[in-house]
């Protein structure tokens, strides 16, 4: 899996604010794969809550990033990330766009 789209769909599925949690992840200047790899230590460093940390390290247990895009995948649903060519334009650069589209069709 593209360790951009699992960081992403981690983030979506943390409870936190998927936009924030990213911008403060990129300040570090740490490749996408590094979001899972240096885990909660990382996480609460950027300023994850307690809360959306476990949560992070739960479903990243539960191996729910890989599992999240073979269900969209088997419903005919594509996972467009902000980096993707098919992310929409006029949604680039817009504070709090989202990060990860769910698009089908």
């Amino acid at each position: 899996m593209n360790p951009l789209l699992r960081t992403l769909l981690l983030i979506a599925a943390s409870g936190g604010y998927p936009p924030r949690i990213w911008s403060l992840f990129e300040r570090e200047g740490l490749p996408p794969e590094a979001f899972v790899q240096k885990g909660p230590d990382l996480w609460k460093r950027i300023g994850c809550t307690e809360q959306v940390a476990e949560t992070m390290e739960r479903l990243l247990g539960n191996h729910w990033p890989e599992r999240e895009a073979e269900r969209a995948e088997k419903k005919g649903v594509r996972l467009v990330t902000f980096n993707d060519t098919d992310y929409p334009r006029p949604l680039t650069g817009v504070p709090g766009a989202p990060l990860l589209l769910f698009v089908r069709g």
